[in-house]
C-alpha cells in the first residue's frame, strides 16, 4: 500500500507520542525499575534496556507483543513466548514474551541492567505503548506502564480500506443521481427552434 504525506505525518506524530509516553512510564516506575528503548528506525526491531532500582533482584520480565517472530534474552536467561508469528502451534496474533532465570548470578541486582530484544515482520504491527510486568526475588512485582511495544493496528487502520471503498461508492452514487437530475431537467425543457431553451 502506498502511503501519502498525511499518512506519514500521522505515523510520525504517533511515534513521537509513543516515545514521550514510554519515557514517562520509565520515570513513573523509576523507584523500582526503569525500562528504556523501543522500536528502531526499521520498524521491525525492538530493543529495551531494563535497569533494576530495587533492593531485590529482578528474576523475570514479561513483554506483550503483536505478531513478533523472534524474542532474544540476555545470556544465562531462559525464554518462553506465546504465539510467535509463523511458528508451529501459534493460536493467535498477540502473546507474551517472557525471560526468566533462577540463577542468582545473572539475576539483575540493584543498579544492574540487561537488554531484551524482539523482532516483528515488516508492516505486521504498529508501534504502541503498553505495560511490562517485572518480577523480583522477594516475590513482588511491578507493572511498568508506557513502554513502547509492537501493537495491533487501530480499529480505524484495520477498516481504512472499507471506509475508503465506501466513500468512493457514495461518490459514484451521488454523481449518477446528479447526472440523472440533469438529464431529467434537459428533457423537461427541450431547446426551441432557434436552439434557445423554452
Amino acid at each position: 500500500m502506498i502511503r501519502g504525506p498525511a499518512s506519514s505525518a500521522s505515523h510520525a506524530v504517533l511515534a513521537l507520542l509513543a516515545a514521550l509516553l514510554a519515557a514517562a512510564g520509565a520515570f513513573a516506575q523509576g523507584s523500582r525499575v526503569e525500562i528504556t528503548g523501543g522500536r528502531d528506525a526499521s520498524g521491525q526491531n525492538y530493543r529495551w534496556k531494563v535497569t533494576n532500582r530495587s533492593g531485590a533482584r529482578i528474576t523475570r520480565v514479561e513483554f506483550p507483543h503483536f505478531k513478533a517472530d523472534m524474542w532474544t534474552v540476555p545470556p544465562g536467561w531462559q525464554q518462553h513466548a506465546t504465539n510467535l508469528h509463523g511458528h508451529t502451534g501459534t493460536t493467535g496474533t498477540s502473546g507474551i514474551c517472557t525471560a526468566f532465570t533462577d540463577d542468582s548470578l545473572v539475576q539483575l541486582r540493584d543498579g544492574d541492567s540487561a537488554e531484551f530484544a524482539m523482532r516483528v515482520g515488516r508492516g505486521l504491527s504498529n508501534v504502541g505503548v503498553g505495560a511490562v510486568t517485572v518480577h523480583f526475588s522477594d516475590g513482588s512485582r511491578v507493572v511498568v506502564q508506557g513502554v513502547e511495544l509492537p501493537s495491533a493496528p487501530s480499529l480505524f487502520e484495520r477498516y481504512l480500506w472499507v471506509i475508503g471503498f465506501g466513500i468512493i461508492l457514495l461518490a459514484f452514487i451521488w454523481m449518477g443521481a446528479r447526472q440523472r437530475r440533469r438529464s431529467a431537467a434537459a428533457a423537461a425543457h427541450p431547446p426551441g427552434p432557434g436552439g434557445e431553451v423554452r
